[in-house]
């Protein structure tokens, strides 16, 4: 079974890169609990040019290289790896021109040897044969994918704590359980 795994906020965490300049564009401390939305602009109430600086900034200042894995991921995405069977595609909505940024993080945290599939123009669509189970943090794509995926597991973030999900979704609070998830879910589901 194919497990595609989303990038930021459920392996990298870019939102803990960002709050220096989201506490700075937001004239206050912003912690993670402060993102209640998936749109950070909309959560922190900044405009168009604020989100631009933002992007703008993680760029200059290599954050995509430099940002820490979310805590568990690399030890859990090895189990995963171990686990008979499992074969690890990575997807991302970053641009494509981020590609050298998202290599170089995956290389550093020893994950290079799965495929990435940027996917910059919004939901991460993937052919039913890519992939039977998606791990996100995005409850968008958590919508738009659960027709074609057998299984999602939902992240649990501040951004996402209050969406309502379909049937075939698991929300999850720590990697830990997501192994756990995808053990189980392996056992039941014939192969």
């Amino acid at each position: 079974m194919k497990i595609a795994i989303d990038l930021d906020g459920v392996v990298v965490n870019l939102v803990g890169q960002m709050l220096p300049k989201l506490s700075e564009l937001a004239g206050r401390r912003v912690s993670p609990v402060d993102i209640v939305e998936f749109d950070i602009g909309a959560a922190l109430e900044l405009n168009r040019r604020q989100m631009e600086e933002l992007w703008a900034w993680l760029r200059q200042t290599d954050s995509y290289r430099r940002a820490r894995p979310v805590e568990g991921a690399l030890g859990a995405i090895l189990r995963l790896k171990q686990l008979a069977g499992r074969s690890i595609l990575f997807v991302t909505c970053r641009p494509e021109e981020l590609r050298p940024e998202t290599t170089d993080w995956l290389q550093s945290h020893g994950l290079a040897e799965f495929p990435l599939m940027f996917r910059p123009e919004g939901p991460k669509v993937l052919a039913s044969d890519q992939a039977a189970m998606l791990i996100e943090d995005d409850p968008r794509d958590i919508h738009a994918l659960s027709r074609l995926v057998e299984r999602l597991i939902l992240l649990e973030r501040p951004w996402n704590r209050s969406a309502r999900l379909p049937a075939n979704c698991l929300r999850v609070p720590r990697w830990r359980d997501v192994v756990d998830a995808v053990s189980t879910y392996s056992v039941d589901v014939p192969k």
